[in-house]
């Protein structure tokens, strides 16, 4: 059944699916609901909407593809058995659908719940929501339970770029959230507002992934420019399992301020950057996240935990360049980086002209080397003697002549040392 209205404020024509609860087999709605979004894609900026309650569709896909400019919202919820398939499609795998407002996606496995068929990173089992070939569009996605892959972000022959998605609960699908591409298609510059990543403390003990970035199907590096904002991966099976926070690939994928949390290993527990990954970055330490959480394999990648910072950069011997570059615009005299110790206090500093400012001294490998500089030390008058030292070895009995000699290069070297220390400020007067 449908039912047609027209917004005044919009100028947007709906299409309002009312096509029964679905609380059994029985009730399967595929029908009613193909028909609904088929009429809605005669309109030419329809606005459907989903009406509450629970839709059952069974071993169906649902296929909204609606056109460029559509609203989608939905007020109730999918319920599906759907295998080796989607449980719903938003968007087209045969061109781009640009500039639509997706909200209140809900999806779950009816049965048999949870589906671990798929491992991660394998294209086997269902998927609860594919998002495919959708560009400039905002879309909301409130939960998805139950499948192989949760929600599939996908570029197929085509791109799925440019838009903001917003989740709230991506639970107990054994790959809770994926990107990729296929047939030449690209998966980049992309925002994600990210809510939890959950596998309940019920779930088959499998290899689980909350987030996988893939890598490119022929191109190393192909997924880019992705950025992941708070991102709460939450896990209770134990890593050694193949239990996995995050699996990074691609070029320039960000993750900012992620929850790290697994009480059944919390040390084990990974987001791991593959060997096929480069420029991405963890930015901000989020809840949990310290420096075993984290696996690099990739080159130049960047991350901030807990237990510090580590900067990869490619750069170049180049005086113009250099991995971190730090300035003062005050003065020179400014500290560029301060060190202090555990209580708080000030152990040195390099200020912005290059000096080095230790407060106790220096070490190389646990050994001193220098202190705080000794002082009363005199001038030395000359001479000086600098140059190739060569030691004094006995031969017999040394004349009075070789004596006073040895006395005379002995200590005019060691008045050319005491000088040159004096220099140097090893030493002072």
């Amino acid at each position: 059944m449908i039912v047609r209205a027209f917004d005044f404020y919009t100028g947007a024509q709906q299409a309002a699916c009312l096509a029964g609860t679905g609380t059994t087999p029985a009730d399967d709605v595929s029908v009613p609901l193909r028909a609904a979004i088929d009429h809605a894609k005669t309109l030419t900026t329809p606005h459907f909407i989903l009406d509450p309650g629970r839709h059952f569709t069974g071993d169906n896909t649902i296929e909204f593809d609606l056109p460029d400019g559509a609203t989608l919202t939905w007020l109730g919820r999918i319920a599906s058995t759907a295998t080796a398939k989607p449980a719903v499609v938003i968007g087209s795998e045969t061109g781009n659908r640009s500039n639509l407002s997706v909200s209140g996606v809900k999806v779950y496995r009816a049965t048999p719940s949870p589906d671990t068929s798929g491992a991660p990173g394998s294209n086997g089992g269902s998927t609860g929501v594919r998002l495919v070939n959708l560009v400039h569009s905002n879309l909301q996605v409130t939960s998805v339970l139950g499948f192989s892959i949760g929600l599939h972000c996908i570029g197929m022959g085509h791109g799925f770029a440019y838009n903001v998605v917003t989740f709230e609960s991506l639970a107990d699908n054994r790959t809770n959230h994926r990107l990729s591409q296929s047939g030449g298609g690209y998966c980049n510059e992309n925002n994600f507002i990210c809510g939890a990543y959950n596998h309940n403390s019920q779930y088959p003990a499998v290899s689980t992934t909350n987030l996988l970035v893939d890598n490119g199907e022929s191109e190393a590096f192909a997924l880019n420019n992705n950025v992941f904002l708070k991102p709460s991966f939450e896990d209770n099976a134990s890593p050694a399992g193949g239990v996995v926070a995050a699996t990074i690939n691609g070029e320039s994928n960000m993750l900012i301020q992620p929850r790290v949390e697994n009480p059944g290993g919390q040390a084990a527990y990974q987001i791991q950057f593959t060997a096929n990954s480069r420029d991405c970055w963890i930015l901000g330490a989020g809840f949990g996240l310290g420096q075993a959480n984290i696996s690099d394999l990739g080159g130049r990648n960047c991350y901030t935990t807990a237990e510090g910072q580590v900067l990869t950069r490619s750069t170049a011997p180049d005086p113009g360049k250099s991995v971190l570059t730090l300035r003062s615009t005050n003065s020179s005299a400014a500290r560029a980086l301060k060190i202090v110790d555990a209580t708080g206090g000030e152990a040195g500093y390099i200020d912005c002209s290059g000096h080095i400012h230790m407060a106790v001294y220096f070490d190389a490998s646990g050994n001193q080397l220098l202190s705080t500089r000794r002082n009363g030390w005199g001038a030395p008058s000359g001479p000086f003697q600098r140059g190739t030292f060569t030691p004094y070895v006995r031969s017999g009995t040394p004349t009075l002549a070789e004596i006073v000699t040895e006395l005379e290069k002995t200590s005019q070297t060691l008045a050319a040392l005491i000088q040159d220390s004096t220099a140097q400020g090893w030493i002072g007067a």
